[in-house]
This record gives structure tokens, C-alpha cells and sequence, in this order.
């Protein structure tokens, strides 16, 4: 007997993907219900006016109806949005079609001066994923000491990184050219820091407070 799992069958039927990201889920569904919400809400608050004594009534069932469906409808659309992410967490499947399951990640902006050419001084702004950052923390005092970034030195019982984390850690900081291999045709030769990644490295080893 056959199984298929669920996130087998959503990535290859494409029906959940389809109904959750159709003009029909992401905008009328919730616009008829902000509509509907909107004119009870509306209704009972120009009934309280009239009783209160309002004369313009009219008035007040016109105002209600507008800010109460806008408000609604943006509530609405905040949930939707909530759901899609929790979806694509769930199955991770990108339904949303972004490039990226579920939210985007939290990232944290850091300022780097730069004073490593004669004459020059430069100030950088990098972002990086929250994440990135916190392990960062471990790395860059141990960069730019001369301690070796390989996966021996980091990964295993009592060290900071699976093997997993540490590959993309490394290979984040290889992509931005902090690190680069001292031969890219052996690689067990190792990782040297670049110029401006010992820059970066320094001012991440010391106890300045990122601008977020």
C-alpha cells in the first residue's frame, strides 16, 4: 500500500497552495466579512446614537460603517498573512511564493567604521540575520586571535555548532567575503579572514550594541 504524505500531496496537487493564495482567500473572503462585521457594528452603535439622542444619525451609521470595515478588513488580512506563515512552517512549502518559508527572518543592522586605507575613513552598514549574529558572537573573537574556523575546532560535544550550523555559518561568511579558503582547489588546507572581514570581526568581538 502507497503513502503519501501531506506535504507530498500540497507540493504536487497544489490545492491548498492555490486556496490560500487565490484573490478569493487573501482579499474577498475577508473583505466580506469585514463588510458584514461592519454593518452589525455599524447598525448597533447608530441605534445607541439615536437612543442618546444624535440627530444626525446618518452620519454617524456612515462614519462607523467606513472605519469599522477598514479596520476589520486589515485585521482580517493580518490573520490571513499569520496563517499562510504558520502553514509554511508546518508543511515547509513556500506558499506565498516569496523564496522563503514561513517569516522573514529577524535581522540586525550593525555600523562598522573603517579606517584600514591611508586617508579614509568609511562607515558600513551591514544586516544580518539575528541568528547569524548571536553565533558571530562566538566566532569573531576566535577569528580574529588566529584560532582555526574548521569544523573540528567548532562542532562536536561541548562545542557551539552542529556541523550543520557551522557550514552555513561559514559559507554565509565566505558568500560576503569575510573568510576565504587559502586554496580554493584544497580545502583542507583551511579559511583565512579577509580584510574587512578581521574589520568586521573586531568591532562584532567588542561590546558595542548593534543599531537594529
Amino acid at each position: 500500500m502507497n503513502t503519501t504524505s501531506s506535504a507530498d500531496f500540497i507540493e504536487r496537487d497544489g490545492t491548498v497552495r492555490k486556496h490560500y493564495m487565490s484573490t478569493e482567500a487573501s482579499i474577498k473572503i475577508p473583505l466580506l466579512q469585514a463588510l458584514i462585521t461592519a454593518l452589525f457594528l455599524s447598525v448597533l452603535i447608530t441605534v445607541i446614537a439615536w437612543y442618546a439622542g444624535v440627530k444626525a444619525w446618518y452620519s454617524v451609521l456612515g462614519i462607523s460603517f467606513l472605519v469599522v470595515s477598514a479596520g476589520a478588513w486589515l485585521l482580517l488580512q493580518r490573520r490571513w498573512y499569520k496563517l499562510v506563515l504558520e502553514l509554511e512552517q508546518i508543511f515547509n512549502l513556500d506558499f506565498s511564493g516569496d523564496g522563503k518559508v514561513g517569516a522573514p527572518p529577524e535581522l540586525v543592522r550593525i555600523e562598522v567604521s573603517r579606517n584600514d586605507i591611508p586617508g579614509t575613513h568609511q562607515v558600513q552598514i551591514y544586516e544580518l540575520e539575528k541568528s547569524l549574529f548571536e553565533k558571530l558572537k562566538y566566532l569573531a573573537p576566535a577569528a580574529i586571535s588566529g584560532l582555526p574556523i574548521s569544523e573540528s575546532a567548532w562542532c562536536g560535544a561541548g562545542k557551539p555548532f552542529s556541523k550543520n550550523e557551522f557550514h552555513q555559518v561559514r559559507d554565509e561568511l565566505i558568500k560576503r567575503g569575510w573568510l576565504f579558503w587559502k586554496n580554493p582547489d584544497e580545502h583542507s588546507l583551511g579559511l583565512e579572514v579577509s580584510k574587512v572581514g578581521k574589520v568586521v570581526f573586531k568591532h562584532l568581538s567588542g561590546n558595542r550594541s548593534p543599531t537594529e
